[in-house]
């Protein structure tokens, strides 16, 4: 598995050379790539941490205009008249 790893990397590495002088061109090129792949996940969790926070504050916030109603929405399919019975 990392052997695949290896191998892809380092093809890409080597493409993205001017094949001269190669390995610096090619571990910069490997060290630019980690770095956008961590800022990525990065972003991708704070992301995720506000989305989480805004729904948290709209809970909060809905809670307090209306308490019980997230009981109500949630019960509310226990208690629907059936169709098709008079």
């Amino acid at each position: 598995m990392f052997e695949h790893f290896h191998i892809d990397y380092a093809k890409e590495g080597w493409r993205a050379t001017n094949f001269r002088d190669e390995l610096p061109q090619m571990t910069q090129w490997l060290s630019c790539q980690e770095k956008v792949t961590m800022f990525k996940t990065y972003l991708k969790d704070y992301h995720r941490t506000e989305v989480e926070r805004e729904q948290e504050e709209q809970d909060a916030l809905e809670s307090e205009t209306h308490p019980g109603h997230h009981i109500k929405a949630q019960m509310s399919f226990f208690f629907a008249p059936f169709e098709g019975v008079s």
